[in-house]
């Protein structure tokens, strides 16, 4: 129902963001990577589910303990090195199931095109404002076309001085 709303309160995510805040390099995701993150995710989902078959990681918080660390380890190694959120959008295991599933969510954030193209020159829904850091996914508005790479944080609503993004109800898929 909520896409992927749970990402914005994720606490690997989270964490991976306080790290940024103390240490940034904010460089650029490669490009390769990016185009081929689909498969990062699906190995890392695979990867989740032979660990999990492996060893037996529901009768053991030890074996599940190691693998939210790893996950943690790895955000915040993600978050320090690259810009934005890479991390959850590009590499997260987690997140990619959710961004799958929020493709059929009942709520989505669009933007108005025609109020974008006709009245915006700044992009503050993708650069942010003095106020507000922008999308932390890093897609402007008027571009974003799927619940997958939108994770309803709605940056982008509250940056917006055209009032040109909004929150539907749409038909699920």
């Amino acid at each position: 129902f909520s896409a992927r709303l749970w990402c914005s309160v994720c606490p690997i995510g989270t964490l991976g963001n306080l790290a940024k805040k103390i240490v940034s390099l904010e460089k650029p995701f490669p490009v390769f990577l990016k185009n081929h993150s689909d498969f990062l995710i699906a190995g890392a989902v695979l990867s989740i589910i032979w660990f999990e078959t492996a060893t037996g990681i529901r009768d053991s918080p030890l074996n599940l303990g190691l693998l939210l660390l790893t996950m943690l380890v790895s955000a915040i190694i993600a978050a320090v090195i690259f810009e934005r959120q890479s991390w959850c959008l590009y590499l997260c295991g987690l997140g990619g199931m959710v961004g799958v599933l929020a493709k059929t969510s009942w709520l989505e954030l669009r933007a108005n095109r025609g109020v974008c193209i006709s009245h915006c020159s700044s992009n503050e829904c993708y650069l942010g404002t003095s106020d507000n850091e922008g999308c932390p996914f890093g897609h402007a508005g008027p571009r974003l076309q799927s619940n997958r790479v939108c994770k309803l944080c709605a940056t982008c609503v509250k940056n917006c001085p055209h009032d040109a993004i909004h929150l539907n109800v749409r038909i699920p898929g």
